[in-house]
């Protein structure tokens, strides 16, 4: 059979089978072979043969590998000196990367995150036993990446940590272009529903009627000032929060950003129940009487793993009266629109819940303009509708919109 083009190393040899597969063979010609060197080797050695070859980027990242290592033992039984790199690996840029301002500038939290979404170019790299970065090609990149395919939040990650790494391989002088930053991996569609009073209300109900009286406090705290979950499960009284005072005082902690408001009496009360001697956070988990925190090395973190469990107890026996399914991040995006509704402007909603600005107006931009709420107050602006509360006709008791005219 006629043998293939690839670029796959020397004495690499690719032929096309009738049915469509591939035998790839490393072939060195007899007169430049070592004494005891085989006339045939089948590649890839160690990993199974799959399907048609040229479809597979990463089995012909393996062959390429095991071509490199052929290569160099075959110069070595020649008495050659090998002048291969071989240090030139993900996992050398990876550590490279590691190195940089820019990541040792990250949060520890944020940190993680990346470490975690690296071990999935790492465990591929070693999959394909470690090929020459500076032989990666947007196609094989792209061949990983849709790995990911069915998880389009980890595949957006994964691109996003592999163009960090690949970065590296410019700043080393190993190639002039990074192939990773050329894939398109849209951004994951998420659906997010927007909790309105009636759904605080039913899911604090469901968290006190399984015994979780914190988290209870905690949604309802949510609704009000709409912080990150990270940022809530670490509250103190007496530290963020002022309990005489009724306000919150603290700097978030992924932003550095400075915040201090005051909250309702309905939450005042609602901190003031679950408080009991002893007690330095604000929220706990009930079945064990401790904050949802971890200590990771010096640092202390909020666990947010196991408040997400807790959370789930209670939207299970929310939804048992019929409650919507909603999930308790969803609490942050809701607090900027009910503050939009309540006439709030963008930097009125960004000093509360602690978004840029530009977060909130894509986050108003998003669920506003579907929002008759939003349209009602537009219309008593423009003078052609009363107020429900200030209109003497209206029916306080059915909540439809006010008509009639100014």
């Amino acid at each position: 059979m006629k043998s293939q083009p690839f670029d796959l190393g020397a004495y690499v040899i690719v032929r096309k089978r009738k049915d469509g597969t591939h035998r790839v063979l490393f072939e060195v010609p007899a007169r430049l072979r070592p004494a005891g060197w085989p006339a045939t080797i089948a590649l890839p050695i160690e990993t199974p043969r799959t399907g048609n070859f040229e479809r597979n980027p990463d089995e012909q990242l393996r062959v390429r590998a095991d071509a490199l290592t052929l290569n160099r033992q075959l110069a070595e039984a020649r008495g050659q000196r090998v002048s291969v790199g071989s240090s030139r690996t993900l996992e050398t840029l990876a550590q490279n990367w590691r190195r940089t301002g820019a990541y040792k500038a990250l949060k520890p939290r944020t940190q993680r995150g990346y470490e975690q979404t690296l071990r999935y170019i790492l465990d591929w790299s070693k999959e394909c036993r470690h090929p020459d970065p500076t032989k990666l090609t947007k196609s094989v990149a792209e061949a990983f990446v849709s790995r990911f395919d069915d998880r389009p939040t980890t595949r957006r990650m994964v691109k996003v940590v592999f163009k960090m790494v690949m970065d590296q391989a410019i700043d080393l002088g190993w190639r002039s272009d990074n192939p990773v930053a050329r894939i398109k991996a849209a951004a994951p569609k998420t659906r997010v529903a927007i909790w309105e009073q009636e759904d605080v209300d039913t899911y604090a109900w469901a968290a006190l009627s399984i015994g979780q009286p914190d988290m209870a406090a905690l949604i309802q705290l949510q609704w009000e000032i709409g912080q990150r979950l990270t940022d809530c499960y670490l509250f103190k009284y007496g530290e963020q929060y002022d309990a005489a005072r009724a306000t919150f005082s603290f700097e978030q902690e992924k932003t550095g950003s400075a915040v201090t408001f005051r909250i309702s009496d309905r939450m005042r009360t609602m901190l003031e129940t679950t408080r009991r001697a002893g007690k330095l956070y604000l929220f706990e988990d009930a079945r064990f009487t401790r904050p949802w925190m971890r200590k990771v090395g010096s640092r202390i973190e909020a666990d947010d793993i196991a408040g997400a469990k807790v959370f789930a107890q209670a939207r299970e026996k929310a939804l048992e009266s019929g409650a919507r399914d909603l999930k308790l991040k969803w609490l942050r995006h809701s607090c900027v629109v009910q503050l939009a509704r309540a006439e709030c402007t963008v930097p009125e909603i960004a000093s509360i819940t602690g978004h840029s600005i530009t977060s909130v107006e894509q986050i108003m931009q998003k669920y506003l303009p579907r929002d008759s709420k939003v349209a009602e107050n537009a219309q008593r602006k423009r003078g052609l509708v009363h107020r429900q509360s200030d209109d003497p006709q209206s029916d306080e008791s059915d909540g439809s919109p006010v008509a009639s005219a100014a």
